[in-house]
């Protein structure tokens, strides 16, 4: 307590000198908030799904120089395959993103949507806030004019309106019943979505030749007690198999790669950021040592004057 009263009169009777201190440590201390927040956000934060450790995505990959090692979203015979013909999987969802335009509320607006497919939201794990979601039945032509809303997008355009369920809403001029609303802070993992819709495949993507007809992002829930790199080895297996019974459709560069979700999310960006905290941390330390030496110094100046005084 005597060290710091004798700090805070220096600080006082040295505005100068005290801020620069201020400054020097407000830097050091800024920088760190704001790098942390982004780490904590990005990395240290669950997603917002249900056991998210267990959620992966699969990609058509192809092992080629020339292609750069391309990854590509998988196709709808690919996602019909995976989900039916595989063991690793509790679920398998894909989604395509579409702009839906809204009419009939107030002033027609562009608004972010998304088609889905009837296991979408048991793979994702989150329940509506309101309301209930689409399934497998309601994913087929003719059964998909119905639609799940953001917590966003009703409360913006419906006021939270508890009512909502059962009404319709006109996108691209067609008629949705609205059966739901998912809960606050719920987000596509691909992109942005206010609405999800059922996607509803047509039966003519199903043809073989359409193994690379690529546009669907999927994501799998894994069965309990299975490992990433398990289904991973699987769906080699499975790429291997295809290969062999569709060799024109696919090439033989072509194969299946399994990621979970958090190294998508962050695997590119996971060692930039890391470095960055560390060398934050390093300017804080600097920070502090400066403000350490020159007070050091000052104190060291204001004892030759008080020794040369006294004599």
């Amino acid at each position: 307590m005597r060290d710091l009263r004798y700090s805070i009169r220096r600080l006082v009777k040295s505005p100068g000198f005290t801020t620069v201190v201020v400054l020097t440590l407000g830097l050091g201390i800024g920088a760190n908030t704001a790098i942390f927040s982004v780490v904590n956000t990005v990395l240290l934060q669950p997603l917002g799904y249900r056991e998210p450790d267990r959620l992966v995505t699969i990609n058509h990959f192809y092992r080629s120089v020339a292609l750069n090692n391309l990854e590509a979203p998988v196709s709808a015979i690919g996602f019909r395959d995976y989900r039916d013909k595989t063991k690793s999987f509790d679920a398998v969802a894909v989604e395509t993103g579409w702009s839906a335009n809204l009419t009939g509320t107030a002033d027609p607006e562009r608004v972010p949507a998304s088609r889905v497919s009837g296991d979408y939201f048991r793979v994702l794990g989150v329940a509506p806030q309101l309301g209930r979601v689409f399934g497998r039945d309601e994913d087929e032509q003719g059964k998909n004019r119905v639609v799940v809303l953001s917590d966003g997008l009703w409360k913006r355009i419906y006021g939270a309106d508890r009512g909502v369920i059962g009404k319709t809403m006109q996108l691209n001029a067609q008629s949705y019943t609205i059966l739901g609303v998912m809960p606050q802070g719920f987000r596509a993992f691909f992109g942005r979505a206010d609405i999800w819709t059922p996607l509803a495949l047509d039966p003519k993507q199903f043809d073989p030749q359409n193994y690379t007809n690529e546009g669907l992002n999927l994501t799998a829930r894994l069965k309990p007690g299975v490992s990433a790199k398990q289904a991973d080895a699987e769906m080699h297996a499975f790429a291997e198999q295809v290969r062999r019974l569709y060799p024109n459709a696919v090439g033989q560069e072509w194969t299946l790669k399994v990621k979970t979700l958090n190294e998508l999310a962050t695997g590119g960006i996971r060692p930039a950021l890391l470095v960055l905290l560390g060398a934050v941390g390093f300017v804080l330390l600097i920070a502090c040592a400066n403000v350490a030496i020159s007070y050091s110094r000052a104190s060291r100046r204001d004892r030759r004057k008080w020794r040369s005084v006294r004599r």
